[in-house]
């Protein structure tokens, strides 16, 4: 089955519905979706031209309804910018990454075609973290803690 963008869509909300009460706060609390939620936005399957399931405004949709989250169930917020934080960190060393591989190969034309697909899929990566920011950081109650968190360093 392909990539959905519609159920990746749904979970933030599917989330905050669990939330609503003590014991689905606690359970999502215990499995922590919320690093394996933002992973998609950097991995290659779910990016062009492997998948077309994260173009137009679906990382601003997630990170609204993480946004939705860390407002009403505060206990969850954490969790959230700690995974925020993660995700940044993985798009950084994967640019690093790509940096290094670069320098090393030199200007040959050997897997050219293969380094400007990674760097496409690493400008996708970009925006979707920074779609996701946008929507997080806009809450004045976020920024610090994403601040706290290292956020601002990883960025």
């Amino acid at each position: 089955m392909p990539p959905s963008s519609e159920l990746i869509m749904a979970v933030p909300n599917v989330l905050s519905a669990l939330a609503l009460t003590e014991d689905g706060a606690a359970a999502i609390k215990r499995a922590n979706p919320f690093p394996s939620l933002l992973a998609v936005f950097c991995h290659p399957r779910y990016a062009m031209p492997n998948s077309r399931c994260l173009l137009n405004e679906m990382a601003s949709i997630v990170g609204t309804g993480l946004d939705e989250i860390m407002r009403h169930v505060s206990s969850l917020r954490p969790l959230v910018i700690d995974a925020v934080v993660g995700t940044i960190r993985r798009v950084a060393t994967l640019g690093k990454e790509l940096e290094e591989a670069e320098s090393k190969d030199g200007a040959g034309d050997d897997g050219e075609e293969e380094r400007e697909a990674a760097m496409n899929r690493l400008a996708q990566y970009a925006s979707n973290v920074g779609q996701i920011l946008e929507q997080i950081l806009h809450t004045e109650e976020h920024v610090s803690p994403f601040a706290e968190a290292g956020g601002l360093d990883a960025a």
